[in-house]
């Protein structure tokens, strides 16, 4: 079991050949095992297991909410992406990759006592062994993606900054000023299942056109720095 968990980074990637996947790094505070069969009396009872179908998803409407309902245990497998930025589309997304670190760092401090160690201990020394104190640094995004050009001029000049895209007014600024990128299922009919990745305060440090062959679509490979991401989660099953 591991308690006091703090994520230090985090990987959001998604291609056309695959599902939404993430990946996370993360540091505990503390990590013990169940030592509830080694005592004499009362075996076992240090640790319930937890198990999804009994405790959390016991009827059907708690299963749809853990995810585990008829139909829903299926990956994020999304089949229209677009990228806008300041309200236009820009193109089509081919793939993109998220990164994020937190900066968390796990700090060890001397523990000054003699303390015992028996074999039913959850921690073993009480601790004295485990990080003590977790600081949270600065947060650091980078994104990558690839994309077909839908609009070359406004491509062109947004990365010539032929216009001042920037809103001088905060207070107006809304959502269509930011980097939108949207992923969403296609149904008959209702509300589909979607995710909006909005990135404010950002810098595109890098954004090629390459002259492609004949009759071939333009795709270009950008390099964003965000310094804000917001994720916006719509799951029509719940």
């Amino acid at each position: 079991m591991f308690r006091g968990c703090k994520v230090k980074e985090f990987s959001l990637t998604a291609d056309t050949d695959a599902a939404l996947r993430l990946s996370v790094g993360f540091d505990s505070a503390l990590c013990y095992t169940d030592t509830g069969r080694l005592e004499t009396s009362n075996k076992g009872d240090r640790y319930n297991a937890h198990r999804i179908f009994e405790d959390t998803a016991n009827t059907d409407q708690k299963r749809k909410e853990a995810g585990i309902a008829v139909g829903t245990q299926k990956p994020y497998m999304f089949y229209n992406g677009t990228i806008s930025m300041l309200g236009t589309q820009l193109g089509q997304v081919v793939s993109f990759t998220l990164n994020g670190k937190t900066g968390v760092e796990q700090y060890y401090t001397i523990g000054g006592a003699n303390i015992a160690n028996s074999a039913t201990d959850q921690v073993p020394f009480a601790g004295t062994r485990n990080p003590t104190l977790a600081v949270e640094g600065k947060t650091e995004y980078d994104l990558e993606m690839e994309i077909i050009v839908d609009d070359p001029l406004f491509y062109h000049n947004m990365r010539r900054s032929v216009e001042n895209f920037d809103d001088t007014d905060e207070a107006a600024q809304t959502d269509s000023d930011m980097i939108r990128l949207s992923f969403n299922k296609v149904v008959s009919s209702g509300t589909a299942e979607s995710i909006d990745i909005l990135i404010d305060d950002y810098y595109v440090v890098e954004a090629p056109l390459p002259i492609p062959e004949d009759k071939g679509p333009l795709r270009a490979t950008l390099k964003i720095l965000p310094k804000a991401v917001k994720v916006i989660a719509v799951d029509t099953v719940i």
